[in-house]
């Protein structure tokens, strides 16, 4: 029997940062037509960071648009501690972030958890 990754979001950021926006991102990657892949990322920017000035929310953006365009290549299979790697040494802006990805991918699911 097939196995598949239903996943859904939304972003509400808590009333007292609705100007500036919310710290946390997520991406949703439904079935790839290329080999069926898919998969759901989510990060959680440390807003401890907003005390020095810095968007801990443009971070946690950044890390999960890299993380979902190295799971777009034809890295095969895709991998969710590749995908964060890579993501990790692609952002250029400073901040820290949790984060989540799960990748399913030939009836196998794997999930990565960094962070509390």
């Amino acid at each position: 029997k097939e196995l598949v990754l239903e996943s859904w979001a939304a972003e509400i950021p808590h009333p007292q940062k609705k100007e500036t926006g919310s710290e946390d991102s997520y991406f949703i990657l439904q079935r790839s037509p290329a080999d069926g892949s898919s998969a759901i990322g989510v990060a959680d920017g440390v807003g401890g960071w907003g005390q020095l000035g810095i968007d801990s929310g443009e971070y946690s953006r950044a890390l999960m648009k890299h993380a979902k365009i190295r799971l777009q290549s034809d890295v095969s299979p895709p991998c969710p501690v590749d995908a964060l790697s890579v993501a990790y040494r692609m952002v250029c802006v400073q901040g820290s972030s949790t984060a989540c990805l799960a990748v399913l991918h030939n009836r196998t699911l794997e999930a990565l958890n960094l962070g509390d």
